[in-house]
């Protein structure tokens, strides 16, 4: 391991901005810096008390905003937790600094970078708050330092991140071996191992990358059926913040069929948003079905009493607006399905302000 005095040296020190500049970069925590109080407070949640409120200094808000500005990279997240250390060996402060970095981490696209939280976690001071005794195990105080080392590790196993030997190490010297730190990442450490392999629809971080792609595999995984996916709309020359625009469909021949001789005066619902994981990711797709239908009793041979949920006639998902693509997608569907038009169509569809699906 690298020691910090070398590694300070080779990054560098960065001068922290006023208060009074305005930077052009809006962090997370941008909006805390009105005023002239030097600190602010946020809630958080803590094990021992509920709900309690975290005091924040300002210098750490305006540090991370001033790489965020500058230098957006890992390098630069990374220099400002270095200052800090070298700003006060005591680590004053270091609680304030925490949470500012875990809500930074996003901003700077280094939520997933495992030793980027082992960084952060050096900040805690080492051996301050250790447990010395049995009882210390049993009945532990209620440091502040326990909830913040417990929603680092939180927000690393929400992004799928394993602790290695290194975070074990840390949180040993912190806060000793019955810890609850030290328990979680133990937990942590087991849980990722035994299941690392369990998904059998396990992706690829490159077809992630991709979400035309994931979209496609959510199709296949939810029909089983590869040949009837259709790509009704690929728009290459519209690219905006998602991405090009495209509308994927299924749509196989016995639901055709079903369409073809349906009674056009029965009532056809399109519904949704449902939703499917992808690894981590949620994708949301929409449903045409018919009206609810009896089912024949095979041994009487006369109407059952149960009720189905009507049958499904087509499957889509798409990265533009809502009710663009669904509309788009019912039009597309009357070149294959031409009494489509004559039957009526009723939209039981949640379009939280027509925004485009999140995954």
């Amino acid at each position: 391991m690298i020691e910090r005095s070398e590694k300070q040296s080779e990054l560098g020190a960065v001068s922290v901005k006023s208060m009074d500049v305005k930077l052009e970069v809006q962090g997370p925590m941008r909006h805390l810096l009105k005023g002239q109080d030097k600190t602010t407070t946020i809630q958080r949640m803590s094990i021992f008390r509920g709900k309690v409120e975290q005091t924040i200094n300002k210098q750490d808000i305006i540090a991370f905003e001033n790489a965020l500005e500058t230098e957006k990279s890992k390098k630069g997240f990374i220099r400002v937790i270095y200052n800090f250390m070298e700003r006060d060996r005591l680590k004053r402060g270091h609680l304030s600094f925490i949470y500012t970095a875990l809500n930074y981490l996003d901003a700077f696209g280094l939520e997933k970078e495992l030793d980027v939280y082992n960084e952060i976690l050096e900040v805690l001071p080492k051996y301050k708050i250790i447990n010395r005794t049995l009882l210390d195990a049993l009945w532990p105080k209620p440091h502040p330092q326990i909830d913040a080392a417990l929603d680092l590790l939180t927000k690393m196993e929400d992004n799928r991140i394993r602790p290695d030997d290194l975070t074990y190490t840390i949180l040993m010297e912190v806060f000793g071996k019955a810890s609850f730190p030290v328990q979680k990442v133990q937990r942590m450490a087991f849980w990722f191992d035994r299941y690392e392999n369990a998904n059998p629809y396990l992706l690829s971080e490159d077809d992630l990358k991709d979400r035309y792609k994931v979209c496609e595999l959510a199709l296949r995984r939810i029909t089983m059926d590869e040949e009837n996916i259709k790509v009704y709309s690929c728009e290459d020359a519209e690219d905006d913040v998602y991405g090009k625009s495209f509308l994927i469909g299924f749509q196989n021949e016995e639901q055709k069929e079903f369409l073809a001789t349906h009674d056009t005066s029965k009532t056809l619902y399109l519904e949704g948003p449902f939703y499917i994981w992808m690894n981590h990711i949620r994708e949301q797709y929409f449903v045409l079905r018919s009206e609810p239908l009896h089912i024949e009793n095979p041994l009487t041979h006369e109407d059952d009493t149960r009720v189905r949920e009507g049958m499904t006639l087509g499957i889509c998902m798409s990265n533009k607006m809502i009710k663009d693509a669904l509309h788009s997608w019912l039009k597309f569907l009357e070149k294959d399905n031409p009494r489509l038009s004559d039957f009526r169509i009723i939209f039981n569809v949640s379009i939280p302000n027509d925004v485009v699906p999140s995954s």
